[in-house]
């Protein structure tokens, strides 16, 4: 089982993976695990305020008035997911859920939080809805981040 601060795999060798593999219709998609790390929680509200001040335009990262239907949302300490999906799932649990990634942290130098993040081996904060649906009991929590690939190209 994968610790936490475990590196499987680059986020561009999966992707590169599926990229050159995405035209291959038989192929039914699967997530593995990609990394192991711990995740902290938003405050209540505090998600919600962030998403809807990025769907009023006044962020630098915008995101549109409608969502995908995901079971989450996250913050990246990588900004460059922004936007993005990403699967997640605390240690231990069997049941993948997808994020929309709708918040990343600060560059370093700026307010410390890609610091403190990046010193405590987080990768994601989630929504608090999240948090309580998982039985958020501590301000860490250890999970697993999965990378979708297609079922029959890996062992």
């Amino acid at each position: 089982m994968p610790r936490p601060g475990d590196r499987l795999a680059t986020w561009d060798q999966a992707r590169g993976s599926i990229e050159r593999k995405d035209g291959e219709e038989q192929m039914k998609w699967a997530i593995a695990v990609l990394y192991a790390c711990t995740v902290s929680a938003y405050g209540p509200g505090s998600m919600e305020a962030v998403i809807a001040n990025r769907q009023a335009g006044h962020t630098w990262a915008n995101l549109p008035s409608t969502l995908p239907t995901v079971d989450g949302y996250a913050a990246a300490l990588d900004c460059r997911e922004f936007g993005s999906l990403v699967h997640l799932r605390p240690m231990g649990n069997t049941v993948w859920e997808t994020f929309l990634v709708t918040d990343c942290a600060r560059p370093a130098g700026t307010d410390g939080t890609a610091e403190r993040m990046a010193k405590d081996g987080r990768l994601y904060e989630i929504d608090y809805p999240t948090a309580i649906r998982w039985g958020m009991t501590d301000a860490r929590l250890e999970i697993e981040v999965g990378i979708a690939y297609l079922k029959g190209l890996y062992p």
